[in-house]
């Protein structure tokens, strides 16, 4: 499992990278920020459904080759079910940096999700994962909220570790992989 200090690392750098591109420069509610979130986790279901698998190795291979960066991930990672659970993380991160919340106010919670995904499709557990981000409103307290997200990556490692991919090499390198791209990531917001 992941630890505090590296949660720690990921949401300051979710956050910078956020604001680097545009992301904070007008202040918005909760509901559009765990709308965003929302957005990426049906991504990930629709990369499920389009068996859309990383491939490690082979980006391994293209770097070592020369590929760019970029050319590396986007043929390789970009898309895939892991590459789209990494989103919903770092858009997770990113809220929190917003709101100053750190993982030390997560609550520790042990909470049986295994068994849940042995006996539900992706795309269920893609439910679960949309019922609990949605609980964060825009009157929610930063208890609430540094609950509430914690629970949720939690349950997004635990999602990796029962698909078989290792979550946090996904993070770093779409962290990566988003320090290079455009402004607001070439959308509107």
């Amino acid at each position: 499992m992941i630890t505090k200090e590296r949660l720690k690392e990921f949401i300051a750098t979710a956050y910078k990278t956020a604001c680097d591109h545009g992301f904070h420069d007008k202040e918005k509610s909760n509901a559009h920020w765990m709308m965003l979130v929302v957005s990426e986790v049906g991504e990930m279901m629709e990369a499920d459904r389009k068996g859309l698998k990383a491939d490690v190795s082979e980006f391994d291979c293209r770097m070592i080759d020369g590929f760019s960066y970029m050319s590396a991930f986007e043929t390789t990672i970009k898309n895939s079910l892991a590459d789209e659970c990494a989103d919903v993380c770092i858009r997770l991160f990113d809220f929190l940096g917003m709101k100053g919340i750190q993982p030390d106010t997560f609550e520790e919670k042990k909470d049986d999700w295994q068994n849940m995904f042995a006996s539900l499709s992706v795309c269920e557990q893609c439910y679960e994962l949309v019922q609990g981000i949605t609980l964060i409103g825009n009157d929610s307290t930063p208890n609430e909220i540094a609950e509430i997200t914690g629970a949720m990556i939690l349950f997004c490692f635990d999602f990796a570790k029962e698909h078989g991919f290792d979550l946090e090499w996904h993070i770093v390198h779409k962290m990566k992989y988003n320090e290079r791209r455009a402004k607001l990531h070439g959308k509107s917001y």
